[in-house]
């Protein structure tokens, strides 16, 4: 009879639980689906610039092709969350349990009170960073390739490597590259006139300030769309 009882309630238990589980997923994807709007400054830019956006719904990468010349410029990236602001990171603290974080209030206090003079003294600007890849490719099949990183529209070039076969390149494993390809120094620590003549050489490819903000954002609405599909998804399995 016990055994019974306990069957039941453990099955009313789960009930609510899933319950429970599933009225958060669905009332965190209206939030989220009702705030989504793509700015649309990103496909503007874009098209400006004359790159066709290749954004595949089940896939976390997006691919961007022009032909500029003689060369065709690809650059490839995925979905990017932006970094928490440090005034977020504070609030986030704040919202903690002090018992669970095993530490002296008085000090915290201090702490916390030095953070908030700190965050009011100056702008508090969320970091966008992205990591990204540029190809330079020529009708021959041979390619340049720049592995780059973004942050709030600044270009940082990390690496440049000569590509003789691209399509070859394009097919071997991350692990393959790194054993048996020469990625070549890191350009910010090459002599100062041949690292400024990389960055202006990229340049003529019109990778500038604007482009990069472009794939900031572009990279940021991704996950957001990645997030709410993942909502909704979530949502299904739980409901059946």
């Amino acid at each position: 009879m016990f055994k019974i009882l306990n069957q039941v309630k453990f099955s009313n238990s789960k009930f609510l639980i899933r319950q429970r589980l599933q009225s958060i997923l669905v009332s965190e994807y209206k939030y989220e689906f009702q705030n989504y709007q793509q700015e649309p400054e990103i496909k503007q830019i874009f098209e400006k610039y004359q790159y066709t956006i290749n954004d595949d719904n089940n896939s976390h990468k997006i691919q961007l092709y022009r032909d500029f010349n003689n060369y065709e410029v690809i650059i490839e990236f995925q979905a990017t969350a932006p970094e928490p602001s440090e005034q977020e990171q504070i609030e986030e603290k704040e919202d903690l349990d002090p018992d669970e974080l095993h530490y002296d209030s008085k000090q915290d206090n201090v702490t916390k009170k030095r953070q908030l003079e700190e965050a009011e003294n100056k702008i508090d600007v969320p970091k966008y960073s992205v990591d990204f890849q540029v190809y330079i490719l020529s009708k021959q099949g041979e390619a340049i390739s720049f592995e780059c990183n973004s942050m709030n529209q600044t270009l940082n070039i990390s690496r440049m490597q000569p590509i003789y076969d691209f399509n070859s390149f394009r097919n071997q494993s991350r692990v393959t590259k790194l054993l048996y390809d020469y990625s070549g120094p890191e350009v910010n620590l090459l002599e100062d006139r041949l690292r400024l003549s990389i960055y202006e050489y990229l340049s003529t490819y019109d990778i500038n300030n604007e482009l990069i903000s472009a794939i900031e954002a572009l990279s940021m609405d991704k996950e957001q769309r990645l997030y709410m599909d993942f909502l909704k998804k979530l949502e299904n399995f739980i409901s059946i």
